[in-house]
């Protein structure tokens, strides 16, 4: 599944921060286990409700359950997203050093068949972007999927029959977010050129800003920089309206979920497999265990950006590295050639 891919690129990506990762996806796994504890708290309640065993003491043990469900997501969350944060800017500072210590070797013609825009681009937005949008990953959908994952596993513990229906309503949601996926793909690809483009015309502006006062080509007369920002608004709006209808079906998909679970759970009270409270506690689960997974799936169109973010840093690996130090052949002789070279503008 592309989810998984895309996590496996952020964590080869990562190299220094690969431990921090391991933290904020731990911490997140411990949240979510907390954040189910409430449901305990209910259950017991409930239990002492109906069977009128209600008194002090089963008070205090619910609401020392609910302190400890609290502190316990307050902890973990903090650490989690602390981890989450420190590693989303430092993998990006990380790579912004090499590549800088990488430009100090390359031979002085590697510029002349790589555009300027595409590295500027590389260092400033594809890598702003990474570090903004791994941590949203890690928070929002790894964090929503854990937290979804672990509610699912506690319903069918608690009941096969109603954990079963939750489990077919998650599979069906990522059926829907895989084909959100292939839709998205083709305007993130198209989103990382028009980005490069722009940040070209950008330079090219900044850099022949007196040209452009002396005879008055700003503005209108800009032909290129404004088709340039037409072009990533429009890529940018394509790509919103592409995924929005499936970010439709996968509310609908929970929704019918949820109904499903509600209907199943009153069914088995009727014939007598679950009791008042356990059904009670069957339809509050069914409300509440899917707003983790919805809130990642309104986020998965992200993927497709975040991983041509990371993929378009990949080329730091070939570039050429200029020969320095000791001689690696004999000098046959003297003489200077002038070959391979070429003098261009950029289209």
């Amino acid at each position: 599944m592309k989810m998984l891919k895309v996590f496996k690129k952020i964590w080869n990506f990562s190299k220094e921060e690969q431990a921090n990762i391991k933290k904020s996806i731990l911490a997140g796994f411990f949240h979510a286990v907390f954040n189910a504890l409430q449901f305990g708290a209910i259950y017991y309640m409930l239990v002492n409700i109906f069977a009128k065993t209600l008194d002090y003491k089963a008070i205090f043990i619910c609401l020392g359950i609910l302190i400890v469900s609290l502190v316990g997501k307050i902890m973990t969350q903090k650490s989690s997203q602390m981890a989450q944060t420190h590693a989303g800017y430092f993998m990006a500072a990380h790579k912004r050093i090499e590549i800088g210590e990488k430009i100090k070797r390359v031979p002085m013609g590697f510029f002349s068949s790589f555009s300027l825009g595409r590295l500027t681009t590389i260092a400033t937005s594809s890598l702003s972007q990474a570090e903004m949008w791994v941590p949203m990953l890690l928070v929002l959908v790894l964090g929503g999927v854990l937290n979804t994952l672990v509610f699912v596993l506690g319903t069918l513990i608690f009941n096969v029959k109603v954990g079963l229906v939750a489990v077919v309503g998650v599979i069906v949601f990522f059926i829907v977010t895989s084909m959100m996926e292939k839709k998205s793909s083709a305007n993130a690809d198209k989103m990382t050129e028009t980005q490069t483009r722009l940040t070209k015309e950008v330079l090219a502006t900044l850099q022949g800003m007196q040209v452009i006062k002396s005879y008055n080509l700003g503005g209108e007369n800009n032909r290129a920089l404004r088709k340039s920002i037409k072009d990533t608004s429009r890529i940018l709006l394509d790509l919103e309206k592409s995924v929005a209808p499936y970010t439709v079906i996968q509310r609908i998909v929970m929704g019918i979920t949820t109904v499903a679970m509600v209907y199943v759970s009153l069914k088995l009270n009727l014939s007598g497999e679950l009791t008042l409270a356990e059904t009670i506690l069957m339809i509050i689960a069914s409300f509440i265990i899917f707003e983790g997974l919805i809130g990642a799936g309104s986020n998965m169109a992200i993927l497709r950006a975040c991983e041509n973010a990371i993929d378009s840093v990949g080329f730091i690996d070939s570039m050429p590295d200029m020969r320095e130090g000791s001689i690696t052949e004999s000098i046959k002789n003297h003489n200077i050639d002038f070959k391979n070279v070429s003098f261009s503008y950029d289209d």
